[in-house]
């Protein structure tokens, strides 16, 4: 029987949040411990300069009974 990857993951976060804390704690300081989402990414412009739009047309479905 082999354990679960993301529980090792869990244990390592579940203890380096743990140290964490003792460290804000002796320090006087406030800390975000959650984990947060990924932001989306930064909006980019194409230009259509070297990339010329392609016509694309879906392949005919072909029955054969």
């Amino acid at each position: 029987m082999r354990l679960s990857r993301s529980r090792e993951e869990f244990l390592t976060r579940v203890k380096d949040n743990a140290a964490k804390k003792r460290k804000a704690k002796e320090e006087g300081t406030s800390l975000q411990l959650k984990r947060q989402a990924v932001k989306p990414r930064e909006a980019r412009t194409i230009s259509a300069k070297d990339n010329k739009p392609e016509s694309i047309a879906p392949i005919a479905y072909e029955t054969t009974i």
